[in-house]
């Protein structure tokens, strides 16, 4: 009840048109660039949308996307360099996971993101250097783990309001 009521409220002004209730994985890169032929106006998922590839370097083909009903999982993607493609999302009605991605450097195409309705996990991204991208979270409702980032000097770009 209360996931369709935020999602039609929405925390963006666009029209909400929800999809894939049951979620999605993207495994490839032709599955992420095919996303927006495949599931034409889809901006709100209902379910988990889990981006796990070897293959994946760009996630711009998910760039309609302003919410996630489900967990937000990005893992083992290790040609992504960046998450430009997420700009659009404001809310994460799960947990939100970036794991184990051997290239990823930046998360600021996050800067959309106000709300996660979980945890907040990042770990062993050994190529992110800093958080920049998250200045726009004003709620995270669970744990916020940041572990095993070695290239991370500092967490400048995560508010520690209380």
């Amino acid at each position: 009840m209360l996931l369709a009521c935020c999602l039609q409220t929405g925390l963006n002004a666009q029209a909400i048109q929800p999809c894939l209730p049951d979620g999605i994985i993207f495994g490839t890169q032709g599955s992420i660039d095919s996303f927006t032929t495949n599931f034409p106006g889809c901006n709100a998922i209902l379910g988990d949308l889990t981006i796990l590839g070897d293959d994946i370097q760009s996630l711009d083909g998910l760039s309609p996307i302003n919410s996630v009903g489900g967990d937000l999982v990005i893992t083992a993607s290790n040609q992504l360099q960046r998450l430009f493609g997420l700009d659009a999302l404001d809310s994460i009605y799960g947990d939100f996971a970036i794991a184990s991605n051997a290239s990823l450097q930046t998360l600021e195409a996050l800067d959309s993101l106000k709300y996660i309705g979980g945890n907040l996990t990042i770990l062993e991204n050994p190529g992110l250097e800093s958080l920049e991208g998250l200045d726009s979270l004003d709620f995270a409702a669970g744990n916020v783990e940041i572990l095993f980032n070695e290239g991370l000097k500092n967490l400048t770009g995560l508010r520690l309001d209380s």
